[in-house]
C-alpha cells in the first residue's frame, strides 16, 4: 500500500484492486454499508448498502453478490438483475428505508445469512425495520418491502402510539447471544418517549419456527426477545452494534450507544449475552456487572456514544474489542475522541473513558479537531489480526476528506493517536485520498468480509453526496505483502495489478 506521504487514490481503483458502486440519480448510495454474509448460498460474501435518499426519500438498499471472477472497475446498481445482486425497496415517500443496514446473520437457522434493513420515517417517524432471508433459490431483480410474508421475511413494526419514535434509526446482527445456535439481531427506537425520552433497543432472539409477515415489538416476549431501555433522556440506540464475544464467556454481546446520557457527556451500554436459560426479557436503564457495563463520558467528552462498534480483535489477545465515539457541537469544536476498548474478562461498572491508558485501549483523534468516523476492516493484510477503517468524511478544520486503515497489532499502540499524524507507512496503516471534494467521501466505512474470494478480507467506503448525490461507493479488496511494495513503483505497478495502481495526483 503507501504511506501518508504517498497515498493510495480511491480513483486508482481498476477492477484487480477493487471497483466503485455508482446509485442512481439522487440515491445518495453509501450513507450505509455493511456485510451481508453469505445470502444466496454460493459461499462468497457479499454486502449490502442504504440510498435512504432514492425515490423522492423512500429508500432502497442494493444486496451486491461476491463473486471470485473479476469485478470490473464500475457497477451501476442499475445494472443489479438477482444474479448480482438486487434492490430492496421503501413503499412510501419518506420512509427513508436504507437509513441503517446490516447483515443479520442465520436467524432462522436454514444456514443462509439475512440482512436486516431499517426505515426510519415509516409512519411519521414510528419507523420499521424489514428482515430479508437469505435464498439457494434466487432473487428477484426488485424485493417490495409489502411482499414478505414470513417465508422470505418479515417486518418489525413498535408501538403505534410511540410516531416519533424513530424504530429503525440503527439496526445490526447480534451474534448468538442466548446460545441456542440461532443469530439474534437487534434494532433501536431512540426518540421513543419510554423513560422520558431514554430511547429503547430491541434484540430479536433467533427462531427456526414458521414466522409471521409482521413482527411486532409491543409483544415481544412471545417472539422470546429483549427490550433495553436507556436512562432518561439518553436518547440510547441512536448507533447500536455487534461486539461478539468481548468478555470471553462464549457468548455474544451487543453495545448500544447513548449519546444524551449525563447531560450530553454521553455514554455507551455493553450488554452481555446470556445463555438461553439465563436469558432477560428486560434490561433496564441501571446495567449490573452481571448482565453488561456503562462506559462513561468525562468532562473533556460531548456526545460520547455517538458512534459505536465492534472492531473484532484488533491486538490479538482472543477477545474481541469496541470503539465508541464522542461527538463535539461543530465539526471544529470540542475535542471528538474515538475510544477504543480492548476486550476483557474483568471490567468495571461503571467504566470511564479518562481510564483508558494503553493497556487497555488507546484513543484516536486527528489534530484538526476534525470528529472521525472509526469500524473494523476485518484483517485486511492477511496477519492475523483485525484492522480499522477510520474516515473523516468532510473539508473542514483546514483538513480534507480522508481515510485511514490502521492495522492491528499484538504489541498494542500508545495511548493517543493523532491519526493524520501517525506512522502510516505502510507496515502501521496507510492513507486513504478522495476523489474529488464535497463528495462526503467516508461518511459510512465497513468491513464488508470477503466478496473477491481470495481468502482476505475486504472494505467499503461511501460517498454519498459523489456525482451529485447519486452516491458512490469504493470496494478496496485486501492484500498481503504491503511493506514490500513501498518506495519502489515498478514494483508497485506489479503488485498494484493485484491491489493498487498509483496515480500521480487526484482527479
Amino acid at each position: 500500500m503507501t504511506s501518508s506521504n504517498n497515498p493510495f487514490y480511491l480513483s486508482s481503483l481498476n477492477g484487480k484492486n477493487g471497483f466503485k458502486v455508482i446509485g442512481n440519480d439522487k440515491d445518495e448510495l453509501g450513507w450505509q454499508i455493511s456485510s451481508a454474509g453469505d445470502v444466496n448460498g454460493d459461499g462468497i460474501n457479499d454486502m449490502i448498502i442504504g440510498a435512504q435518499s432514492a425515490n423522492k426519500y423512500a429508500g432502497k438498499a442494493y444486496v451486491l453478490f461476491g463473486k471470485d471472477s473479476k469485478f470490473s472497475s464500475k457497477l451501476s446498481v442499475s445494472s443489479l438483475n438477482g444474479s448480482n445482486g438486487f434492490q430492496i425497496v421503501g413503499e412510501n415517500s419518506k420512509d427513508a428505508l436504507g437509513y441503517s443496514v446490516s447483515g443479520a446473520g442465520d436467524i432462522n437457522g436454514d444456514g443462509l445469512n439475512d440482512i436486516i434493513i431499517g426505515a426510519v420515517g415509516k409512519n411519521n417517524q414510528l419507523g420499521e425495520g424489514y428482515v430479508v432471508f437469505g435464498s439457494k433459490s434466487g432473487f428477484p431483480s426488485t424485493i417490495n418491502v409489502s411482499d414478505l410474508n414470513g417465508s422470505n421475511g418479515f417486518a418489525i413494526i413498535g408501538d403505534d402510539k410511540e410516531r416519533g419514535s424513530s424504530l429503525g434509526m440503527s439496526v445490526s446482527a447480534a451474534g448468538d447471544m442466548n446460545g441456542d445456535g440461532l443469530d439474534d439481531i437487534v434494532i433501536s427506537a431512540p426518540q421513543g418517549m419510554i423513560n422520558n425520552g431514554g430511547g429503547a433497543s430491541y434484540v430479536l432472539y433467533g427462531n427456526n419456527l414458521p414466522l409471521p409477515p409482521i413482527v411486532n415489538l409491543t409483544n415481544l416476549e412471545q417472539w422470546k426477545g429483549l427490550t433495553i431501555y436507556g436512562e432518561q433522556n439518553s436518547v440510547s440506540g441512536q448507533s447500536i452494534g455487534k461486539l461478539g464475544d468481548i468478555n470471553g464467556d462464549g457468548l455474544d454481546d451487543i453495545i448500544i450507544g447513548a449519546r444524551n446520557a449525563d447531560n450530553g457527556i454521553g455514554a455507551a451500554y455493553v450488554v452481555y449475552g446470556k445463555g438461553s436459560e439465563n436469558a432477560l426479557q428486560h434490561i433496564y436503564p441501571y446495567i449490573g456487572n452481571n448482565n453488561g457495563f456503562k462506559i462513561q463520558g468525562d468532562s473533556k467528552t460531548s456526545y460520547l456514544g455517538s458512534s459505536v462498534s465492534g472492531i473484532g480483535d484488533i491486538n490479538g489477545d482472543s477477545l474481541n474489542d469496541l470503539v465508541v465515539s464522542s461527538d463535539s457541537s461543530g465539526p471544529c469544536g470540542g475535542n471528538p475522541t474515538n475510544y477504543v476498548l480492548y476486550g476483557s474478562k474483568d471490567f468495571s461498572n461503571p467504566f470511564s473513558v479518562s481510564s483508558i491508558n494503553g493497556n487497555n485501549g488507546f484513543a484516536i483523534k486527528d489534530s484538526t479537531g476534525a470528529g472521525l468516523k472509526v469500524n473494523g476492516a476485518g484483517d485486511i493484510n492477511n496477519d492475523g489480526i483485525d484492522d480499522l477503517i477510520i474516515s473523516k468524511s468532510y473539508n473542514a478544520c483546514g483538513g480534507q476528506e480522508t481515510s485511514y486503515v490502521l492495522f492491528g497489532d499484538k504489541l498494542g499502540f500508545p495511548p493517543e493517536i493523532y491519526i493524520n499524524q501517525y506512522n502510516l507507512n505502510g507496515s502501521h496503516g496507510f492513507q486513504i485520498n478522495k476523489v474529488r471534494s464535497e463528495d462526503s467521501m467516508g461518511y459510512s466505512v465497513s468491513g464488508v468480509g470477503d466478496v473477491n474470494k481470495d481468502g482476505i478480507a475486504d472494505f467499503a467506503i461511501g460517498a454519498p453526496l459523489a456525482h451529485s448525490h447519486s452516491g458512490v461507493s469504493y470496494i478496496v479488496f485486501g492484500t498481503e505483502n504491503i511493506e514490500d511494495s513501498l518506495g519502489n513503483d515498478s514494483m508497485m505497478s506489479n503488485i498494484f495489478s493485484q491491489l493498487f495502481d498509483m496515480l500521480p495526483a487526484v482527479f
